[in-house]
């Protein structure tokens, strides 16, 4: 049997070797197992919305991957896939459908075995290795592995309990009979269940729980007396690390940037919980982790002693905020606490610098283990944007990771701060011409204003600007180009060029032309990228274009600059090869202009836009900073405009987060690498998270949506999530909470100033306290329309169909012949909505109650009739 996932779900095959079924035939189970059970003849063939399928046959695994992984419409190649660690290449290919199938023995590629009471689970994985393909300089996407598993349950006759014999012996023959099963299970956070998948992160914690059975034995106490964490199966493997050592002694929490410990208190004597921060091997490219430990028992009521153990080492826990910033006049001032990640875990000093130029600490508090660093607003590399309202000064903190306690393992990755210092512009600093007393002329006016120029990074619906810079690649940066016109003629805006490098010079190297050729968008030539200009432009001195997230290879820092040469034209003069924004459509196989004729961007092909006369490219030393500007005959305005850092994460867990500075100044935190993620809370009490106060106002906006009678868009909403790693429980608690927020808002006709304060009282930031009440407030009346014309209605019952299910047979119940009610209501919502599907499964216990109560319902209705 086999089953069929999307990526990066752990992917489980089910298949029974041995009893009355064959392979191919139904299997009946009345409640579903941890993993789907899905037929052979069902199994779904590998396609972009289930790029991965698995068959688990009697001997050997089948994988079929669709060559669109990810989904996005980027083919891999299939030379960059293999399976299990051997990287065994792929047996087939199917260039029609773009399939890729690996067919091996379950003992061969590097599969392992492991032996649990219920089933013999085969593990392996798939490779993704990519090769650099397009631009050898840039790096599109991440190598990825998809662990695969198939569980072959265990039966009777193949377990390994002692044969059963006929007559039942006493309790002590039964007891020396009987073997000890040993187990080690990777647990959920909560620990309530099995963990799922065995993926995990640096900064994330392995909850191991182990366990003994007992069956016959008198009452015994399970002990871990050592763990060793190898990079292969074998433990004596090298290299390798113990962090349970000495009978019991949890030695990996001992160092400083550790917090592994052991559960107490234990939930039963035989059971015994222990959490693991995670690492991996240094130089160990692979990223697998094997851990192999030695478990032992003692009678129950013998006391722990010297050689029957569990100890951990306890340390002081951290703080919720790591990092605080001072924007003074003429210098800013961070100071961070060596506990950046909150865990507890204290950093080196020496591994934190601040900004490009690397520039040191300038004082070390070890009473209250800070780092602070002092610099002038134009020192260590820090950048300046200019924007109508604001001086925008940019920096960042560098947190470089070195080996510390154990050089054999890493436990964290590096990481980048990005800090700004907002300070609002005044009339009496601005760069436009001081104001006479009278008031000229239009055209004199217009000769005496300057242009100013903006490049911004936006949100997924280009409503507002996005509040962070973090991504992960695969993501696509979303660019708003514009310029102030102000009291100047109709102007038109177009892109020349956009260079990506590693600092704000455009001409440093390493760097990548995305735009070229006075507005050929080059990037979106490649292969495997989707950028493009948007069409059309919602006015004329605005441009939108998107870009597939990259970085630079061999860049440990993850983070590009942008620095785009913008330029107008007068809004009536027509496109031409030097002023135009073309993209090039993969679907055609030719250039597109936002506007204008096709001939316009024909130059793009060629890399030759230039006239005869000005076919000279300019010299770098021609082009200017940050908002200075030339005029071309009185006709053309430009400008270079830098926009960054854009910040690479290589997990999903870069977000923002605002605070408040001093001296007037606003200050943007945004936290980047792994367990750096400040998570914004939707509703404090019930513990719901969302990655920004952007998407939790796209959330809220999907919640109105339904509350107005509209379907509500969950797949937008599980993306909007995907960041903040939320269960789809969490996911549906979130919608239950704004539901009842705004519905409970708009009956007692609340105004949003009122909510954003009640809102705040409960720990909701600012931020998103405000942008859930401008979106309460823009839907307000409308809201309450909705409310009051559904108000004292019922929903109609339009027809009831029902069965009976019986389970004859199944391997997951003790007791078989249970019958199981189906039902299927018709349910009318309103006086003109269509007819709705209910379905639901009970059982026969449950049915009775809920006829019961249904008819005590009818009757105490008729008496109000």
């Amino acid at each position: 049997m086999g089953v069929a996932y999307s990526s990066w779900g752990f992917l489980r095959g089910e298949t029974e070797l041995w009893g009355a079924q064959s392979l191919g035939q139904p299997h009946t189970f009345s409640q579903p197992s941890p993993w789907a059970w899905v037929d052979v003849s069902q199994l779904q063939a590998a396609s972009p919305l289930h790029p991965v399928s698995v068959q688990c046959q009697e001997a050997q695994v089948v994988v079929t991957v669709h060559r669109d992984l990810f989904g996005t419409g980027r083919l891999v190649r299939a030379a960059d896939l293999s399976l299990g660690t051997a990287a065994c290449p792929a047996t087939a290919q199917n260039a029609a459908e773009n399939v890729v199938t690996f067919v091996a023995g379950l003992h061969e590629c590097g599969s392992t075995l492991r032996v649990t009471p219920e089933a013999l689970i085969y593990s392996t994985s798939l490779n993704y290795s990519p090769a650099r393909a397009g631009n050898p300089i840039i790096i599109r996407t991440s190598p990825a592995v998809v662990p695969i598993e198939c569980h072959y349950p265990r039966r009777k006759n193949v377990s390994s309990h002692a044969v059963q014999p006929t007559w039942a012996p006493f309790r002590s023959t039964l007891s020396s009979e009987q073997k000890l099963l040993f187990s080690l299970r990777l647990m959920s956070d909560d620990w309530s269940t099995e963990r799922a998948s065995a993926v995990f992160q640096l900064g994330d914690v392995l909850r191991v729980q182990a366990g003994v059975s007992t069956g016959s034995h008198a009452p015994l106490r399970l002990f871990v007396d050592s763990c060793v964490a190898t990079s292969s199966p074998h433990r004596g493997s090298s290299p390798q690390y113990a962090f349970i050592d000495f009978n019991g002694c949890m030695v990996d929490g001992r160092l400083d940037d550790a917090t592994s410990t052991f559960i107490s208190p234990r939930p039963r004597l035989d059971v015994l919980q222990f959490a693991v921060d995670t690492f991996k091997f240094a130089g160990d490219s692979s990223s697998l982790l094997y851990i192999t430990c030695h478990l032992k028992v003692s009678l129950a009521s013998q006391a722990p002693d010297p050689q029957h153990k569990a100890c951990s080492f306890h340390k002081p826990s951290g703080l919720s905020h790591p990092v605080a910033v001072q924007c003074q006049e003429a210098q800013l001032v961070v100071t961070v606490h060596r506990d950046l990640f909150g865990t507890g875990r204290l950093i080196n000093a020496a591994d934190l610098t601040l900004g490009p130029a690397a520039c040191k600490h300038s004082s070390l508090n070890a009473a209250h283990n800070t780092v602070t660093f002092a610099a002038g607003l134009h020192e260590c590399g820090s950048v300046v944007q200019v924007t109508p309202d604001a001086l925008i000064y940019r920096t960042l903190i560098n947190y470089d990771p070195s080996p510390a306690s154990n050089p054999v393992i890493i436990r964290t990755n590096p990481a980048v701060i990005p800090i700004e210092c907002h300070y609002p512009r005044r009339e009496n600093v601005s760069s436009n011409a001081i104001r006479p007393t009278w008031s000229p002329f239009n055209s004199a006016l217009s000769a005496e204003e300057r242009l100013v120029f903006s490049l911004r990074l936006m949100s997924d619906d280009w409503s507002t600007e996005r509040p962070f810079t973090g991504f992960q690649l695969g993501d696509i940066l979303n660019i708003q180009a514009e310029v102030s016109t102000e009291s100047h003629v109709p102007l038109r805006l177009f892109v020349d060029s956009c260079v990506a490098a590693l600092s704000p010079d455009g001409d440093s190297s390493p760097h990548y032309a995305i735009i070229d050729f006075n507005g050929c968008l080059v990037d979106g030539r490649v292969d495997d990228t989707s950028s493009a200009f948007i069409a059309p432009r919602p006015r004329e001195d605005v441009l939108r274009f998107r870009i597939d997230v990259f970085r630079f290879a061999g860049d440990t820092r993850n983070l590009i600059y942008i620095t785009c040469h913008l330029k107008v034209t007068p809004a009536d003069q027509g496109p031409d090869p030097q002023n135009k924004a073309c993209s090039f459509n993969k679907a055609r196989n030719t250039w597109v202009p936002v506007e204008g004729s096709r001939d316009i961007c024909s130059c793009c092909e060629t890399g030759n836009c230039e006239p005869p006369a000005l076919s000279r490219r300019l010299n770098p030393m021609e082009r200017w900073h940050s908002r200075r500007f030339r005029r071309d005959a009185g006709k053309e305005v430009a400008a270079d405009v830098v926009i960054g850092p854009v910040l690479l994460s290589a997990d999903p867990g870069a977000v923002g987060q605002q605070q408040e500075g001093g001296d007037g100044a606003a200050v943007t935190v945004s936290g980047v690498g792994t367990g750096l993620v400040c998570v914004a809370v939707a509703v404090a009490l019930a513990g719901v998270g969302v990655a920004s106060s952007v998407k939790l106002k796209l959330i809220c906006a999907q919640v109105l949506r339904e509350l107005l009678g509209e379907a509500i868009d969950y797949e937008k909403i599980l993306k909007l999530t995907s960041d903040a790693k939320l269960e789809s429980g969490d996911v549906k608690a979130a919608i239950a909470v704004l539901d009842f927020i705004l519905s409970s808002a708009a009956k007692h006709n609340v105004d949003g100033e009122s909510l954003s304060s009640e809102l705040q009282q409960l720990g909701l930031p600012k931020e998103h306290a405000t942008g859930l009440c401008r979106s309460y407030e823009e839907k307000q009346s409308s809201l309450q329309d909705s409310l009051r014309a559904g108000s004292l209605r019922l929903s109609r019952l339009g027809a009831v169909s029902w069965r009976v299910d019986y389970t004859l047979s199944s391997s997951e119940l003790q007791d078989v012949g249970e019958p199981l009610v189906h039902l299927l209501l018709r349910v009318q919502r309103g006086e003109r909505g269509e007819p709705e599907a209910v379905p639901m499964a009970v059982s026969a216990e449950k049915f009775r109650v809920l006829l019961a109560e249904l008819k005590q319902a009818q009757a105490l209705m008729k008496t109000l009739l």
